[in-house]
């Protein structure tokens, strides 16, 4: 008796943590097994394979009006060097979105993704500048940022932001463009996946775009040279076609092989878990629960999660002093330029999918606090998407096309505009 006594004060705590542990095992074994994100994973039957120039080619034999949209990254030593694409055509843009299509938009007088009637409004609520995610890839022009702003506001949006953009072409399609209308509000949207390699391309070109960042007065009067640069860019997509064509063929044809692969694994998986009766994902639970499997997974993963954030800030990245003192040279100019105009200045942080995806280290992370401090000591209005919106969700892939982690759905660009909308509006 006296032994029995003497052991339960031992066992019974051992017994209760183990039966607490044991309760824990369950309920995160119930999430993997019945509620596995594989089960979340979206493939379409309907993908178009195609290429972006077999796309072209086939569009253009019954509209001779299309185009590609063009990146203005692309043509650094141009002269003029243009910042936009080509003016009042149909520009095919991009597929990534969860119909499997290509997105194509009508290009504005000025060859940006707007309605052309826009520019034809007294006042402005909302003028946009930024790459690929302010453009709207690959989503229709009414569910980008600018369309649902437009539908939030009923006011006056202009969206003058291109893929591959980053801030010194930002700064100088302000530069050009501002002045046309009475603007209230400017919104450059900063991405922190790319937004400081697209600076650093921008002064390695030692093109026109420099000019911008050293001569306030510099001008090319591109609103008065659309024409000029129309021209210019449909000459590019005709002697360039045979080398792009080779580029985007051999590129996408991979990125086909890949998406096949891809949803064919998953299409067979899907299949054979459809197949799987309640009672044996039971069983595949308890035995799980006796390995303490999906604690275990848990935990691991915490650990890599632990290790990254603490070894992040640690990891040499290639953004120099340099290149924040440019950046925060451009920042305090941009802030200059709305002040000329009377408009309110503001500038939108997006984080990149990675950062909520992968337990490694990112890209970008190092910069996070560098920026936002520069951003707070020249006092601009900042809106950090990282907070007010992907930090506060436990899924952020709902908001990636077939979840993987590119550009937004139509239902990241609208909680996007949602988070701006609230934070700008008078």
């Amino acid at each position: 008796m006296k032994i029995k006594y003497l052991l339960a004060p031992i066992f019974l705590p051992i017994i209760s943590v183990f039966f607490a542990l044991f309760l824990i095992e369950i309920y995160l074994g119930y999430f993997l097994v019945f509620h596995s994100s594989i089960d979340k994973y979206k493939f379409n039957d309907a993908f178009d394979y195609r290429t972006r120039y077999e796309v072209y080619h086939d569009m253009k034999k019954n509209n001779p009006n299309v185009v590609l949209n063009l990146e203005p990254y692309h043509f650094y030593n141009a002269d003029p060097f243009p910042l936009s694409s080509i003016s009042r055509r149909v520009n095919i843009l991009c597929n990534e979105n969860e119909t499997g299509q290509w997105t194509t938009y009508i290009s504005d007088r000025y060859g940006f993704n707007n309605p052309d009637d826009e520019w034809d409004k007294e006042e402005i609520e909302y003028f946009i500048v930024g790459d690929s995610f302010a453009q709207g890839y690959c989503v229709e022009e009414k569910d980008n940022i600018a369309g649902n702003l437009r539908s939030m506001s009923g006011l006056g949006v202009l969206n003058l932001a291109i893929g591959g953009n980053g801030p010194l072409i930002e700064y100088a399609t302000l530069r050009e463009y501002l002045p046309l209308k009475k603007v209230k509000k400017i919104l450059m949207f900063y991405y922190e996946g790319n937004d400081f390699v697209n600076l650093q391309n921008s002064f390695k070109s030692k093109g026109i775009i420099e000019k911008y960042y050293l001569d306030p007065n510099f001008t090319q009067n591109l609103p008065m040279r659309t024409e000029e640069v129309d021209k210019y860019l449909i000459n590019q997509i005709a002697q360039e076609e045979k080398k792009y064509q080779k580029i985007d063929s051999n590129r996408l044809k991979k990125d086909k092989v890949v998406v096949r692969k891809v949803d064919k694994f998953y299409k067979e998986l899907l299949k054979e878990r459809s197949k799987k009766s309640t009672l044996s994902k039971i069983w595949k639970l308890f035995r799980n629960s006796l390995k303490f499997t999906a604690l275990r997974d848990f935990l691991n993963k915490a650990v890599k999660k632990y290790n990254a954030k603490k070894n992040s800030y640690s990891v040499k990245h290639s953004t120099s002093k340099i290149d924040l003192q440019r950046f925060e040279n451009i920042m305090k100019m941009t802030k200059q330029i709305a002040k000329k105009n009377n408009a309110e200045f503001y500038f939108i942080y997006l984080p990149r999918f990675t950062r909520y995806i992968q337990s490694d280290r990112w890209y970008g992370h190092e910069t996070y606090d560098k920026v936002k401090k520069i951003i707070k000591k020249l006092d601009i209005e900042i809106i950090d998407l990282h907070i007010e919106l992907f930090s506060k969700m436990r899924d952020q892939l709902i908001f990636s096309p077939a979840r993987r982690g590119e550009h937004y759905n139509e239902a990241g660009y609208k909680s996007v505009a949602e988070i701006v909308y609230q934070k700008t509006k008078n």
